[in-house]
This record gives C-alpha cells, sequence and structure tokens, in this order.
C-alpha cells in the first residue's frame, strides 16, 4: 500500500513525521502514538503512514516522497513506541539547529506496564534501553524508535537504504559519521520502546540479523559492521576464528558485557551476540561457496 498523510497542522509544516507500519494499526498503538504527537508543544508537523512496506529503510524514503515541500525536518517513529512527554518534537527539532549534528534521537525506555519477561528482555540485552540523558552525548543509540534529520541532510545521505533488509539505521549513522556529521541522543527526551514478548523472538532475530549482516558488509566493506569487536572480520576464515572466539569468551560475556562495560547476569545478551556471529558466519560461508 503506498504511504498516505493522515494529518497536518496547516497547508505549510516545518516538519514531517513518517511511521511505517505493516498494518496501519500495530494492535491500536499507532492511533495512540498519532493522539500524543497531536499534543505535542510543538505543532507544525504532518504525520504520514507508510503502511505494508518492505524492507525497513524503504518504507521510510516511500513516506518522505510524499512529504509536504515546506518542510525543513524529517523525523521517524516505530509504530509501537508512546512518547514520553510532550515536549519530544520540540527537543528534537531545537537539537536539529547545530549544524554538526547530522542525527538526533530519543532516549529508549521499557514501559512500566511491561510483562516480566520484557523488563528481564530490557535489562539483559544491552541495547533495548537507553537512558535518559541531561546532556546532548554521541552515542549509537539514535534509532528507528525515534530520530530525526534536517531535510538537507536527509537528500544528501540519498535517504536511508532501499535494499538493507536489517541495520538500515545502522548503516544511514555510519555514513553520516564518514560525511562529518555528529549523530546524538538529545536530553530530557525519550520514547517508551518496548521490548519483545518472548525469549524466542529475540533469538530468532539474532539468526536473522546475523545472515543479512552479510549484505550490510557487502555494501559497507568486510572492515565495518553491526558485530562491532569483529571488525577485522574479512573473508570466512576471519569468520571461522571471530566465531571460535565467541565460543570461549561466551560463558564469561554472561556476566561481563564488552561491547560496554557492563556487570551482571545477562545470558540472553551472550546468546543473542554468539548467535548472530554464528549466523553470520554460516551465511558468509553459504554465499562464498554458492549455496545460499
Amino acid at each position: 500500500m503506498p504511504a498516505k498523510l493522515i494529518w497536518t497542522c496547516s497547508c505549510a509544516p516545518e516538519l514531517t513525521i513518517v511511521i511505517p507500519s505493516l498494518d496501519g494499526s500495530r494492535g491500536g498503538n499507532l492511533e495512540l502514538l498519532v493522539t500524543e504527537l497531536r499534543a505535542q508543544t510543538y505543532q507544525s508537523f504532518e504525520i504520514i503512514v507508510s503502511i505494508g512496506e518492505r524492507p525497513n529503510g524503504h518504507a521510510r524514503n516511500v513516506g518522505i516522497e510524499i512529504a509536504c515541500a515546506t518542510s525543513r525536518y524529517y523525523a521517524f517513529f516505530d509504530d509501537d513506541v508512546r512518547l514520553g512527554s510532550n515536549q519530544v518534537l520540540a527537543n528534537l527539532v531545537a537539537a536539529m539547529q547545530d549544524s554538526r549534528i547530522g542525527l538526533v534521537g530519543a532516549s529508549q525506555l521499557i514501559p512500566e506496564v511491561s510483562s516480566w519477561k520484557q523488563k528481564w528482555i530490557g535489562y539483559d540485552l544491552a541495547k533495548a534501553k537507553f537512558p535518559i540523558q541531561h546532556t546532548i552525548v554521541d552515542t549509537e543509540m539514535a534509532t528507528h524508535a525515534g530520530m530525526a534529520c534536517r531535510r538537507s541532510v536527509w537528500a544528501q545521505m540519498g535517504g536511508e537504504s532501499d535494499h538493507l533488509i536489517t541495520g538500515t539505521d545502522t548503516d544511514l549513522r555510519d555514513r553520516l559519521r564518514a560525511a562529518g556529521y555528529r549523530v546524538v541522543v538529545v536530553p530530557h527526551t525519550w520514547v517508551y520502546h518496548p521490548s519483545p514478548t518472548s525469549f524466542t523472538v529475540v533469538l530468532l532475530s539474532a539468526i536473522h540479523n546475523g545472515k543479512h549482516q552479510v549484505g550490510y558488509r557487502r555494501v559497507h566493506g568486510f572492515q565495518t559492521g553491526i558485530i562491532k569487536p569483529f571488525k577485522k572480520v574479512s573473508n570466512c576464515l576471519d569468520a571461522a576464528i571471530a566465531l571460535a572466539r565467541e565460543i570461549a569468551i561466551f560463558v564469561p560475556h554472561i556476566f561481563v558485557s564488552n561491547s560496554k562495560p557492563m556487570i551482571g547476569f545477562r545470558p540472553l545478551n551472550a546468546l543473542f551476540r554468539f548467535l548472530m556471529v554464528a549466523s553470520y558466519t554460516i551465511h558468509l560461508f553459504n554465499e562464498k561457496s554458492g549455496t545460499d
């Protein structure tokens, strides 16, 4: 289905908000999100919903294609988030006045109404949440949950990738930094982003992400990627060495994460990382052998 404009404040909005949604509802959450957006203190915006479009980056690009010509800024929200306050849009727009900043994002919290499984996943996974900041912070956590950029920057970057299956926000952050821009999370600005509802969903996503990491690295070269500790993975032998290393550190990684200095009991985070590296390695071997 094509993207459609569902609300606008005027005939000349300054901000275009795009919300990708597979079914245009997300169990009723999309309507709640739109209500919260309309209650924001910043009111010069339009809302476009991109329904049923895949992959992720393509869904956002389709929405931008019908943006009002007067828009100076673009913002993007996942359809399962809720806003933390009525200042979210105002804070994002204010941060974009700094020409050195290419992408701004909101902190991500786990909703209080989450189940015990969702709360555990939010604790266990390294990137399931990001605390509220008090100053602008350069970070990887400006994500699809809630992010924004200037229209000119989006055009300069050519938008998000239409072809990558996963990691399109990672791809955009990498390209922005390569162009000299900062990628930041804005202070006192947050969204509530629910964790997956089961451990099985988390582990399957690790396998899925690892498989499609091959495509990401084909674009960016085999010296970069989501699996940051393995920046030197450049061929099948290196991938096998990386997997062997992951097996060796699996148990310590349950208690000490090496992606960031965190000490605790996080078996899911360790297993997620292992499955992603294993899936990446298997599919890289299959690609090289022509069987994938």
